[in-house]
């Protein structure tokens, strides 16, 4: 028998050494390393089958599982060549396993491997050979079933997904309006060349209209979140540019509004009666909404393209429909009380604007002078020299009305007629300064023929809804001639009430165009919470640092101030693997975050800072981390984890008041030991069994997991008595066993449900029951109402039998309210 080649005998030594260096970055979590060598071992002895082995291993760490199931085949090819039964033996059902689950995660994730050439044949019988008791190969089965019906179950689960609620609900169904914004006025579209606006950082962020290329020109669009006066909207047009510009706001009544001025900026421009003109001009200044009866009839008549300069979505058409409705038949608001409640600031900055008359007359009556041309309309000693502040306040009280569009429903609630701290001149000066900077944008409106060059566009809803709508049906938006991604975002306070940078990372930043683009927001509504410890701000949304954001989010922090502003850059995605966290890593701030959710800290004083978020927005995360390049096992086995109630880290939630610092100790000195996640079972499996086939990662579900047509709606009427906060999203559904827990009333407070996690509490956990993704609300507080939650059939049923209760409680103090 012929000796081997000495060449040979070098190409099996080289291999070997390759293996090991393969091995050592493998332990070290280098996989990138760790394949370039496995490769380079099996391409200098392709004889053996433990070098694609190896190779598969650190393919499938990587999330490469089309790869990863080809090298697979290779090495299942060589063992049937030439391995010894012992081999074969030992390696084949690892192999095997492997495989089953890289064809899950790949089928799951979209990118399913080839089944051409006799690649079917060989999976079938591997599967055949090697599946008996593995659970790999039941989630493989699971996942194709249906065949080519598959992929609609799919659309109707994302379908599913885009639907459920990503925040708690609120209390009451109302929402804060908000009428006049405060905030200084600036363009996203330019950086000032003189005169500093707002905040210098903002400035900063603007948009370099000479350094944009042609393409990138074309493309401008702009949002603006929670616009109120759309101030920061009207402040970006520009004659010379053709823009688009998306106001999204999930107040009805702001949008309205908005849509009153934009209305009455129509009339305006078209108008050539002098007069008239001047009517029309000082109805805008005044905001009074005779135009909505005419508005709600053109809106009828067309409601998508109400304005050839205006669109309307069309999911927000009732709704806006709604508010103009109010006001046109809206009853006549008592003067004289209004104007009795509202303060005027002392503190008089109008001199420079020279506005010292007009403020004087405003303090005596509380209303804006009128034009001139109309003074000959009220009493002769209201304006001009002689006049007399006694009669123009009596003129204000008896023969003026007050503006319909401050109010968002008949009864109420008050308004906000001191929103400037008492400085009503604020916004007009705000208005001058602004024009200083940008004195062509501010007189924009007054050329008919700029209107071709901007369109402005109304959206109702949450903006974290909005824009995965948008991403998921993309070819509605572009069929319309509408963008799916902005150059440039503007989100006022709005993260200050989804969860701050976290969720403007996940929602948000993934609807800008490129990487050039940036979402940018102040945080004025709880900036005084992180006066203590700066740093703290991102840690108490996100449990990361502005320098994680990139390894963990895909995305970049450029500002990260809570006494400014934040601004996020897209990365292009997905990270190469080397730039992700390590698993561990991982793994522990998804527990951080995962049980940040279940319970939050305790908001003090006028620190407004409030955990908004339900289970849904904790699988928008793993899809999130999915796109950001995170291999799909390690997010499917994670969830696994939790819905199998087998988590055991040393790990515990802040519970303590905010914000968190970045020195907390999450540990508290705990052992490893299990939390008792039973309470949230419920609401795991209600929204996971539901949307489980759009989930871009596999994993296997229990054999007792609920399917999607187990998951009832169910509906219960109650009476809201407790104290709470009323507007925030903070209301969750706690259901009990009346036998094991006793909840009497308002004064009982669920404080002891952290032991419950532990697992030392008063009761089981299974003794109790938390649902935090609550259908939409149906009450107000000192009235009956009704809730709505999804639960499966068989849960509900076991409820009932033992008699279960149920009561609603904030999960911001614990406080029982119905």
């Amino acid at each position: 028998m012929p000796e081997p080649s000495p060449k040979i005998n070098i190409s099996v030594a080289q291999a070997a050494q390759a293996k090991a260096k393969g091995n050592s970055a493998f332990k070290e979590s280098k996989w990138l390393l760790a394949a370039r060598q496995y490769k380079q071992a099996e391409k200098l002895d392709p004889t053996n089958p433990v070098y694609p082995s190896n190779l598969s291993a650190a393919l499938f760490e990587m999330g490469s599982y089309n790869e990863c199931a080809s090298a697979i085949l290779r090495s299942f090819a060589l063992l049937d060549l030439s391995s010894s039964s012992e081999e074969k033996s030992s390696l084949a059902p690892r192999l095997s396993a492997q495989l089953a689950k890289s064809l899950s995660q790949a089928l799951a994730a979209g990118t399913s491997v080839s089944l051409k050439n006799g690649v079917a044949d060989q999976i079938a019988r591997i599967e055949k050979a090697y599946s008996a008791d593995e659970p790999a190969w039941t989630v493989w089965r699971s996942s194709m079933d249906g065949g080519e019906s598959r992929l609609e179950v799919v659309d109707f689960a994302r379908e599913r997904l885009l639907s459920l609620p990503i925040l708690k609900k609120s209390p009451v169904s109302a929402r804060e309006y908000y009428t006049i914004s405060h905030d200084d006025i600036y363009s996203l579209l330019d950086k000032s060349s003189e005169e500093q606006g707002p905040s210098p950082s903002v400035e900063e962020d603007a948009l370099d209209i000479k350094a944009c290329s042609n393409d990138k020109l074309s493309k401008l669009a702009f949002l603006f979140g929670g616009p109120g006066d759309a101030r920061h909207a009207f402040g970006t047009v520009k004659c010379s540019l053709k823009v688009h510009i998306t106001l999204l706001d999930v107040k009805e009544h702001a949008l309205a509004r908005d849509l009153v001025v934009m209305f009455l900026l129509s009339k305006i421009m078209s108008c050539t009666d002098a007069d008239e003109k001047l009517e029309l001009q000082a109805t805008l200044f005044y905001l009074l909404c005779a135009v909505a009866k005419e508005m709600v009839a053109k809106i009828s008549e067309n409601p998508v393209n109400f304005l050839p300069w205006v669109r309307l979505d069309f999911l927000g058409v009732p709704a806006i429909k709604s508010a103009l409705a109010l006001w046109a038949t809206l009853p006549e608001k008592n003067t004289a009380s209004y104007v009795a409640g509202h303060r005027y600031s002392e503190d008089d900055q109008n001199a420079e604007f020279r506005l010292t008359r007009e403020s004087k007359w405003y303090k005596n009556t509380k209303a804006f002078i009128p034009p001139s041309a109309f003074w000959n309309r009220h009493p002769d000693s209201c304006f001009g020299p002689n006049a007399k502040s006694q009669t123009a306040a009596k003129d204000v009280k008896t023969s003026w009305i007050v503006n319909p569009t401050l109010f968002d429903s008949a009864e109420g609630p008050d308004i906000i007629l001191d929103a400037t701290n008492g400085d009503t001149f604020c916004v007009i000066r705000q208005i001058a300064a602004f024009q200083r900077r940008h004195p062509v944008s501010a007189c924009v409106f007054n050329n008919p023929s700029a209107r071709n060059s901007y369109i402005l566009e109304f959206i109702h809803g949450d903006i974290q809804s909005r824009l995965l709508r948008m991403r998921a049906h993309p070819e509605a938006r572009v069929a319309q001639n509408l963008p799916v991604k902005y150059t440039k975002m503007w989100l006022s306070n709005v993260p200050d009430y989804i969860n701050g940078p976290l969720d403007t990372a996940i929602f948000v930043v993934p609807s800008l165009q490129d990487t050039t683009s940036s979402a940018s927001a102040n945080h004025l509504l709880n900036f005084t919470a992180f006066m203590g410890e700066p740093t703290s701000f991102s840690n108490t949304y996100a449990h990361l640092q502005a320098r994680d954001f990139p390894s963990y989010l895909g995305c970049r922090a450029i500002y990260m101030d809570a006494f400014d502003v934040t601004s996020l850059v897209p990365l292009t995605l997905p990270r190469p693997n080397p730039d992700l966290a390590k698993r561990e890593d991982l793994k522990i701030w998804l527990i951080r975050t995962f049980l940040c959710t279940l319970l939050t800290g305790k908001s003090s004083g006028m620190a407004k800072i409030i955990g908004p978020k339900t289970l849904v927005a904790f699988i928008h995360l793993l899809i999130h981390l999915h796109k950001a390049g995170y291999p799909g096992h390690w997010l499917g086995d994670f969830l696994g984890t939790l819905l199998s109630n087998t988590l055991v880290p040393n790990i515990l939630p802040y519970t303590d008041t905010l914000p968190i610092s970045p020195r907390h100790d999450w540990t508290r000195g705990r052992p490893i030991a299990k939390l008792h996640l039973d309470p949230w079972i419920a609401d795991m499996e209600a929204v996971v069994a539901r949307i489980y086939p759009a989930l871009p990662f596999a994993f296997p579900l229990l054999a007792q997991f609920p399917a999607a047509d187990d998951i009832g709606l169910y509906r219960a009427n109650m009476y809201c008595y407790g104290e709470q906060t009323i507007y925030d999203p903070v209301a969750a559904l706690l259901f009990f066993n009346p036998a094991k827990v006793r909840f009497s009333g308002q004064a009982d407070r669920p404080r002891n449900i952290l032991a419950i996690l532990r697992g030392d509490g008063p009761c089981k956990a299974t003794d109790i029951c938390i649902v935090l993704t609550m259908e939409a609300p149906r009450w107000d507080p000192g009235s009956r109402g009704e809730m709505q939650w999804r639960m499966s059939r068989a849960r509900v049923a076991r409820m009932k039998a033992e008699g279960w209760a149920v009561a609603i409680y904030g999960t911001h103090n614990e406080a029982i309210s119905a």
